[in-house]
């Protein structure tokens, strides 16, 4: 019979040690940079996991941050980029140049402006999160990448290939086959067809 491993979770001890050493290596300045995929079918847990690093980042003093990808909002144009920022948008940074500022908020539908490339917007987010990082590590996790909508994606994979040297960690579930990019192990992402 599965046992748990201090975690509460049943037979995920290979996954919860690997997320809490990602936590641990963000926090130590050991590593940062990290992005880990949890892939698996409908039902098997992966939120739950997800909930479970949330809590454990939080826990040792990270922020974190989270998307949820819907079926119905796959169409919304960087809606799961605005759960993730939303709140990090409340505050001005000084960090994040103005132009930058304003292609986030046009991005987010938070001002009416003309449309910035996704490179711009990627750079935004990038600084915003750099920015967020420096105070307290960053934890993204984002759960359902499957529906999370393709211009949020584009930053998200943006993301994951700038991380290195950041204290900050994406982690990413989703079912096989997604057709959206997802986080890798150590820092790469994937499209699958």
């Amino acid at each position: 019979m599965p046992t748990t491993d201090g975690t509460g979770l049943i037979g995920r001890h290979r996954e919860t040690a690997l997320l809490r050493s990602a936590v641990h290596d963000v926090l130590s300045g050991a590593g940062g940079g990290t992005a880990i995929l949890l892939r698996g079918e409908a039902s098997i847990g992966k939120t739950v996991l997800l909930d479970w690093v949330r809590t454990e980042a939080r826990r040792r003093g990270c922020t974190t941050l989270r998307a949820v990808g819907c079926e119905t909002e796959e169409g919304q144009a960087f809606g799961a980029l605005h759960q993730v920022l939303g709140p990090l948008m409340e505050r001005p940074s000084p960090a994040v140049s103005r132009h930058r500022r304003e292609a986030l908020e046009s991005a987010l539908g938070l001002r009416d402006a003309q449309p910035q490339s996704s490179f711009m917007i990627g750079a935004a987010a990038l600084a915003l999160l750099a920015e967020a990082s420096r105070i307290r590590p960053v934890v993204l996790l984002l759960d359902d990448v499957q529906w999370i909508d393709t211009s949020s994606a584009a930053v998200f994979s943006f993301l994951c290939r700038r991380l290195a040297g950041l204290p900050m960690v994406i982690v990413s579930a989703g079912r096989p086959g997604a057709r959206r990019p997802m986080a890798g192990r150590r820092g790469s992402w994937r499209s699958r067809s």
